[in-house]
């Protein structure tokens, strides 16, 4: 690598360590304002705000890598095109081509990092976050009727449906089970009739398809599922 590329490379490198947090933070605080209503009133203090934007700053950091390696380069090179230094480099005889060679190289070990970083640091930073969220954002109603059927929320997080519900019976018909992380459907369970149980009076059936895992709260238990 000659003191040319190395110059260039350097340069690149202090802009992108620049922008590409510069970014992340830009938008990690968005995030926050965006957000700071859903906050349990009285809990959000300076060191949990650090901390939350801490937390989130990994996921914008990796969405916005792109766009930091572009706007890097274009700097870098508009700035040197502006002050004739590629004219400097064609006169002295070296090639454009084997100057930008070495860029190319850097945004192929860069890319294998984002790949890295997305597939394990950055899912721990979303469960921690999922769990910050938990602990100092209010939590909603746990029970909503809309369009002829009752909404649930349940203690994990899953999302509940069910179209009629018998009272004297404990049975409810039309049972749909939603389980998402992170904004995202990951499983989906349809039953079309299911029985409230309370473990203290109601012996637990045996974990199904359609019931939820074993545990001290009453649960849903679906007798016969789709």
């Amino acid at each position: 690598m000659t003191i040319v590329q190395r110059f260039y490379i350097t340069e690149y490198l202090k802009l992108l360590g620049i922008i590409g947090p510069g970014l992340a933070l830009i938008f990690s605080l968005l995030d926050l304002i965006d957000k700071v209503d859903n906050f349990v009133p009285g809990r959000l203090t300076i060191g949990s705000i650090i901390h939350y934007i801490l937390l989130i700053m990994p996921k914008y950091l990796l969405y916005l890598l792109p766009m930091s390696l572009l706007m890097s380069v274009l700097f870098v090179f508009g700035l040197a095109s502006r002050n004739r230094e590629l004219t400097a480099v064609k006169a002295s005889g070296g090639k454009i081509s084997r100057l930008f060679s070495p860029f190319i190289m850097l945004g192929i070990l860069l890319s294998v990092f984002a790949f890295v970083t997305g597939e394990y640091a950055v899912p721990e930073f979303s469960q921690k976050l999922l769990e910050f969220r938990k602990e100092y954002m209010a939590k909603g109603e746990r029970v909503a009727v809309a369009e002829g059927s009752v909404w649930l929320r349940g203690y994990d997080g899953s999302i509940v449906r069910f179209e009629l519900y018998v009272p004297e019976k404990r049975l409810a018909q039309g049972i749909s089970i939603f389980f998402w992380e992170e904004g995202s459907l990951r499983k989906r369970i349809e039953a079309r009739t299911a029985k409230w149980s309370t473990p203290a009076t109601t012996a637990p059936a045996p974990a199904g398809p359609g019931c939820f895992a074993r545990s001290t709260r009453p649960r849903w238990c679906a007798a016969s599922c789709r």
